[in-house]
């Protein structure tokens, strides 16, 4: 888990830095070992700001040659931690939480674990399958030395059974 005490979280503007594993976030379903978390707070009387960036590398295989590939990860989050949850006033572009003074601490697990998820692409492509611009190249299909299916003596067995019987 990665939990911070609100009571060690000095008041204004601090950072702190944090290396982390896949079983801090309860992170099973990627291949994702380790991650590096800097996080920029800034504590105000009612609510704690989090802004984080979360780095790492997953694992990931090409939905095209199922060849292994590591995947950076690169990603900046904020959200807001507050005593009063007013959706009203919330930001469109920041996410708010709820503070709780009570518990003492914040946990920023599985707001990081969504980080990773979504950075991870739908289409897992291998980087040796995009031009330079970015852009996935083609998809091309290239067969043997032999495209010919007709000449492949294989095919012999085969094209007996669709051939239709005589009687006689």
């Amino acid at each position: 888990m990665i939990t911070f005490k609100i009571s060690d979280i000095p008041m204004g503007k601090s950072t702190q830095e944090r290396f982390f594993s896949a079983d801090d976030i309860s992170l099973d379903v990627l291949p994702f070992q380790q991650g590096y978390l800097e996080i920029d707070f800034e504590r105000l009387h009612a609510s704690i700001k989090v802004d984080f960036l979360v780095e790492g590398s997953a694992q990931l295989v090409c939905d095209r040659s199922l060849e292994s590939f590591e995947f950076p990860i690169s990603k900046s989050y904020s959200v807001i931690f507050r005593v009063e949850h007013d959706q009203d006033e919330e930001d469109e572009f920041t996410a708010s939480r709820k503070l709780d003074l009570n518990k003492n601490q914040i946990d920023l697990s599985d707001i990081v674990r969504e980080t990773i998820m979504l950075e991870i692409p739908i289409k897992k492509l291998h980087p040796r399958y995009f031009d330079d611009d970015g852009n996935p190249t083609q998809f091309e299909v290239q067969f043997g030395d032999d495209q010919k299916s007709e000449d492949d003596s294989r095919w012999d067995a085969l094209k007996k059974l669709n051939k239709p019987k005589t009687d006689s």
